[in-house]
């Protein structure tokens, strides 16, 4: 992200981060066995690869914003907007 940042900053730009979780563990289960993306050329996902990118993904170090997925799509949306007029 420090990358995206300085690049969107060489252009005289701001970089709005947002990053998307689901605090209840179930509830992400759930929602990801029940999902058919159909994107072709594309693999399904599986709760493996979910584990996976927790542990190698890097911590963000750039101001972002945090929405979680329990809340109602009204209230992320709203957040993300305010977020981003910022």
């Amino acid at each position: 992200a420090q990358e995206w940042e300085r690049q969107v900053t060489g252009h005289g730009g701001r970089l709005s981060v947002v990053v998307c979780h689901c605090s209840d563990e179930a509830l992400h289960r759930s929602r990801l066995d029940g999902r058919v993306r159909g994107i072709p050329g594309w693999h399904e996902i599986d709760w493996a690869h979910v584990e996976r990118m927790r542990r190698e993904y890097p911590t963000l170090t750039v101001p972002h914003l945090k929405v979680d997925a329990v809340d109602s799509l009204e209230a992320n949306l709203t957040a993300v907007r305010a977020y981003a007029r910022r």
